[in-house]
Parts: C-alpha cells; sequence; structure tokens
C-alpha cells in the first residue's frame, strides 16, 4: 500500500443519497425480520415435493403436499405457516426431505458455545424494504445525563425521546427518523433540524455511539474526514488477473440513470461503454473488448462511468479511481463510498437508500 496526493479535484460528497423512509416495524417482544424480495419466487427441488423460495438469503421451503411453509432457525430448528406472510410457529415435526435441505453450519466444538438459550423470537416476514426495531416488552426509558433525551434501553436499536416534544427519534444507516409514536408513521429529519440536546450527549456515555450522525460534533467531523481519505494499492500490470463469471451468456441492460448498460447476470460490475467493456473487481479497474475477456488492468477510465448517479446499481464504482500510471504498475484507489460509506451534507450514511431489485436467473 502507498500513500498518494489525490490528482482529481472530484468531491466525495454524495449528492441525491435517497432519505426516504423505510417501513419500519416496532414491536415490544425478541423477533427476526426475514426480507424475501418482493412477492415469493418459487422453484420446485429437484426430486422431491418442495420448493424453495429464491428470492431470500434464507431457507424457506414450501412443501406442495401439505401446503406448509418450512423456515430453518438453526440446525434442529425450524418454524413453520400455512401463510408465507403471516404468523409462524417452531414446527412440532419436521418431514424427512425437509430437515435434509437444512444448511450446513460449521461445527462448534463441544464446550465452545457458553451462551445460554433466549427467548424464542417472532417471526416477521416482509417483502418489502423494512427495519425492525424488537425491545424486549414495553419500552424503558433511561435518561441521558445533561440533557432533555430519553433512549429506550431495552433494545439493540438507537431510539430516544425528546422529553420537550414528546417527540421519538431512530436512527438507521445514519439517518434520522421522527414520529409522534413508536408504531409511526416515521419521517426523515435532517440532522441539522434535530432537537439541539443531540449535540450534547456525552461521548462517553451508553448513546455516544450515534454522536457520528450528529451534525457538528467532532465525531461527525472526524467520521467526515475519514470518509474522504482513499485507501491505495500499486496494481502490477503484468500479473493482475480477472475473470468474470456469468450467469449463461452475458445479459446486459441500461444502467438506471445513465445511457449506459451493465452486465445484470454477474456479481462483478460490468460496464459497456462504446466498444470497451470496464470491469472493477476488488478496487481495481480492468478493460476488455469483449465482455467475457480477456481482460487486463486498465490505465484509464471514461468520464462517462463517473456520472452514474446514486439510485443506479453500480453507484459505489464511482469511488475508484486511477492515480498514476506507469511501464509496470497502475496506482489505484478508493474512498468508503465503494464500500457503502458515503458522506451527505456534514455526516455519514451507509447505503445509498436506494432499492434494487436482484438477479434470479
Amino acid at each position: 500500500m502507498t500513500t498518494l496526493e489525490l490528482k482529481d479535484k472530484r468531491s466525495d460528497i454524495a449528492d441525491n443519497i435517497s432519505t426516504k423512509a423505510p417501513k419500519i416495524i416496532f414491536v415490544n417482544e425478541p423477533a427476526v425480520l426475514i426480507s424475501i424480495d418482493g412477492e415469493p419466487r418459487l422453484k420446485e427441488e429437484k426430486d422431491s415435493k418442495l420448493m424453495r423460495v429464491i428470492n431470500t438469503p434464507y431457507t424457506i421451503l414450501l412443501d406442495t403436499s401439505s401446503k406448509s411453509y418450512y423456515l430453518n432457525a438453526d440446525a434442529t430448528t425450524w418454524y413453520t405457516s400455512d401463510d408465507i406472510k403471516s404468523e409462524w410457529a417452531i414446527a412440532k415435526s419436521v418431514p424427512a426431505e425437509v430437515s435434509a435441505k437444512a444448511p450446513k453450519s460449521e461445527q462448534v466444538e463441544e464446550g465452545d458455545d457458553n451462551s445460554k438459550p433466549g427467548p424464542i423470537p417472532k417471526i416477521i416476514v416482509t417483502t418489502e424494504p423494512a427495519e425492525l426495531i424488537s425491545a424486549t416488552g414495553n419500552p424503558e426509558f433511561t435518561p441521558i445525563s445533561g440533557t432533555d433525551l430519553l433512549y429506550v434501553s431495552n433494545t439493540e436499536s438507537d431510539v430516544f425521546k425528546d422529553i420537550n416534544s414528546q417527540d421519538y427519534y431512530v436512527l438507521l444507516s445514519g439517518r434520522w427518523y421522527a414520529a409522534g409514536s413508536l408504531k409511526g408513521p416515521w419521517k426523515y429529519v435532517p440532522g441539522e433540524k434535530l432537537p439541539k440536546d443531540f449535540s450534547k450527549i456525552p461521548e462517553d456515555s451508553e448513546m455516544g455511539t450515534v454522536l457520528y450522525a450528529v451534525p457538528g460534533t467532532e465525531v461527525a467531523k472526524e467520521a467526515v474526514f475519514d470518509a474522504q481519505i482513499p485507501q491505495t494499492a500499486m496494481i502490477d500490470r503484468n500479473t493482475a488477473k480477472l475473470s468474470v463469471e456469468y450467469d449463461g451468456n452475458p445479459k446486459f441492460e441500461t444502467l438506471k440513470g445513465t445511457k449506459l448498460t451493465y452486465a445484470a447476470n454477474t456479481a462483478t460490475p460490468v460496464i459497456k461503454v462504446d466498444k470497451q467493456y470496464y470491469a472493477c473487481n476488488e478496487a481495481v479497474w480492468f478493460v476488455s473488448a469483449n465482455p467475457k475477456g480477456s481482460w487486463t488492468v486498465a490505465t484509464s477510465v471514461p468520464d462517462v462511468i463517473y456520472t452514474i448517479p446514486p439510485e443506479s446499481l453500480l453507484y459505489h464504482v464511482t469511488f475508484v479511481r486511477i492515480y498514476k500510471v506507469t511501464d509496470a504498475y497502475v496506482y489505484v484507489g478508493y474512498t468508503p463510498g465503494y464500500t457503502g460509506t458515503y458522506v451527505y451534507n456534514t455526516t455519514i450514511v451507509y447505503g445509498t437508500g436506494y432499492y434494487w431489485p436482484g438477479w434470479y436467473g
């Protein structure tokens, strides 16, 4: 690794980051949010009566003979429901072909896990982007020294109540949302419009961890500074290799907000510009005349790629730069926007806030 002077004048302040409030679900009991990317997509499991929900990272199976759904919790536990969006309960018995589909987990040596089992969590299924706030019972409010703020101490989420206005505030991915009730509706609140007491939260207090999202605090200023420092590397032009795997033949679609096209059926960002293809892998740009390669380390990147807006799936690649080129090496770097941390106004946020559907092939 090496330190390089930034030679481009581009700011790392992100524009048009989404501040739309997500669906926020508050419950007074331990719960787990199971996200499905839109309506469930079912695919037959080979040589069985089962169908798998493929548009979720969780193992959810439909037994077509009983019309029951099964959700895997751990090596020995399954939940079941007759309606994927309704109530789930621990399955008292599980068909053998269902239990055989449990994902393999790493073996834990005897004596390694000293944790005690907690209460059985409620399963909440959502088919739209959502955030879950789960408290262990009714909210328990604890005062924050030197302020007129209370925080909910029996939840892992950052939930506050302003004594003066009686409004509730929650911090999600660096963004603030407010509501008159914990049940909502929630609306986005710019950090600059938070009650002034948020900036008085002591750094060493239980809730000092939220200060990175409170404009004007030293913690927020340091976070913004850190988010604009590039991580750099020297890439050997002769030894760096890239292989791009596609789900079938390369399929190119229009990149939202641009006239560019990108390969939709690969995990590697591949963008077509004129007759060339540019791929970004591990913060290194590669170029090829064919989407399947062969790929060589790029010595420059078309300016049009850096016009990709936040609402596009590949916005993060605009934070990867080429700083210097020699006969043997290319000096590259990226700022935290490449990994999803963006400077927005005077604080940092995580993620652009836009929803992108997945690829199902």
